[in-house]
């Protein structure tokens, strides 16, 4: 077994992790959709949060989706040596296909599961700021250094990197 197969491993432990993040703030927390000036008034010690269906920082999320798809061209390679090379249509698109649904479903419910009320104490701490009411763009800075989970997120990103590093080099 070569070492970027363990990064399987790792990455579904980050989806499973962001889906419970995003489940268990639906048990706590109430959410209501309104615009971005809504958002900025939210009250961070109570477990009402509006959800902004779009807003002008979207430039970062796109870059994050371009560069995803981006490297998707490292699948000739897969593709060339493929057992069955009649079904490479069919593959490529279940691949993307998979990859569009897994970038709905963590990306929707790490939202509502990064501004539940499970990080109420970090959003506290930077209202006032620059970034106030915005979810860290390293999330694992919203956790405290003493949550369990996210020491075992940490290393499971560590990994994840270790691990993934030789098989995108192998095909670039």
């Amino acid at each position: 077994m070569k070492v970027g197969s363990f990064g399987v491993i790792f990455v579904l432990m980050l989806i499973i992790y962001i889906i419970i993040t995003g489940l268990m703030a639906f048990t706590n927390t109430e959410f209501d959709i309104g615009s971005a000036e809504d958002a900025k008034e939210t009250d961070w010690n109570t477990s009402l949060r509006t959800l902004t269906m779009a807003n002008q920082s979207y430039s970062p999320l796109a870059g994050i989706l371009g560069l995803g798809y981006f490297l998707h061209t490292c699948s000739l390679p897969i593709v060339r040596s493929a057992a069955k090379p009649e079904n490479n249509e069919r593959d490529m698109f279940l691949g993307y296909l998979f990859v569009f649904i897994s970038y709905i479903v963590i990306g929707s419910l790490g939202y509502i599961g990064f501004t539940g009320t499970n990080f109420s104490t970090y959003f506290v701490n930077h209202e006032g700021t620059a970034t106030a009411g915005e979810i860290a763009q390293n999330c694992l800075n919203m956790f405290d250094y003493q949550d369990a989970a996210a020491f075992v997120l940490r290393l499971a990103i560590f990994l994840l990197i270790f691990s993934g590093y030789p098989l995108v080099h192998f095909f670039l």
